[in-house]
């Protein structure tokens, strides 16, 4: 029988130095992973990762091959990621501005490749995509040419106003993750060990805590295994990492506050029936107070 592998725990930490409002290069994932008795797999496991812009379906952002890497006696694993893969930047172009006597209107995309099924044009009055088509197929239609990223656009119930412009907008891939992590209010991370996708997918919550800095230079600590209910007080900067218990179907639950008494609760998601996976990462500012709840496994990761 083949042994499912489930995450157990994930964090995402940079460490590279970044100028405010940049975006880091690379970043130091570390995580742990055990298989359906809670046991942690060892050895060496072919690790892949995907970036999305939402929990469940949403795009594409990214995806990197990482190769092989060893897991050591307690199943915990690190690599770098950020370098190697392709992003599927957004970008919007302008085609044309209407001028009132004109119905079709051409622009060859000026990015490639463009990543199949993105591009979308809009007048501000008409939309069309191609998933969808137009929204008014009467008065308002666009043709694309994937093979020469050819968008031509045409009026069928005559020359529109003038001054309106056309705009496309479509993903396109580019090297490393800065397009990613650019071009998405969310980012969020599935992992594949050996070709097998882990559990649910992961929100990436550092990359809003590298980029608001004005220089960063953050290594990774010690992790430190901590009891699931235990209030705990951060003796450094770092991340709080949970995972859902094995088996059971309740909220994953993270409280943090500045006093031991008064911890409003800051994080909670459903965990499926023997866990699926769920797990979560939050970045948590030294002093302050945190516990959890329903943790399966849970580990307090410094930065020095």
């Amino acid at each position: 029988m083949n042994r499912i592998l489930i995450p157990t725990i994930a964090t995402a930490l940079f460490g590279v130095h970044a100028a405010f409002a940049d975006v880091p290069s690379l970043i130091n994932y570390q995580g742990r992973l055990t298989d359906a008795a809670g046991a942690p797999v060892t050895g060496a496991k072919n690790f892949a990762i995907s970036i999305y812009d939402a929990a469940t379906a949403g795009n594409t952002l990214y995806t990197e091959t990482i190769g092989a890497v060893t897991l050591d006696a307690n199943g915990v694993y690190s690599f770098q990621f950020g370098g190697a893969g392709t992003s599927n930047t957004l970008v919007s172009e302008a085609i044309a501005t209407t001028d009132g006597t004109l119905t079709t209107f051409q622009k060859v995309l000026a990015n490639s490749p463009v990543v199949e099924g993105t591009v979308s044009v809009t007048d501000g009055t008409y939309t069309w995509t191609q998933s969808g088509g137009s929204s008014n197929e009467d008065d308002f239609g666009v043709a694309y040419s994937t093979s020469l990223r050819r968008v031509t656009v045409n009026y069928y119930a005559g020359a529109p106003a003038a001054g309106m412009a056309i705009t496309a907008t479509y993903r396109y891939g580019t090297s490393g993750i800065t397009g990613a992590l650019s071009s998405g209010a969310e980012h969020w991370m599935a992992i594949s060990v050996d070709g097998t996708v882990q559990g649910t997918r992961q929100r990436i919550l550092a990359v809003p805590f590298a980029l608001r800095a004005a220089k960063s230079d953050m290594t990774m600590g010690d992790y430190v295994p901590c009891q699931d209910g235990t209030v705990y007080q951060a003796k450094t900067n770092g991340f709080i990492c949970a995972s859902a218990q094995v088996g059971d179907v309740r909220n994953l639950n993270i409280y943090v506050g500045e006093a031991s008494t008064s911890m409003p609760l800051v994080w909670a998601q459903t965990s499926g029936p023997y866990n699926t996976g769920l797990s979560v990462t939050l970045p948590i500012k030294k002093g302050m107070y945190w516990k959890s709840q329903y943790a399966g496994t849970l580990l307090f990761i410094s930065l020095e």
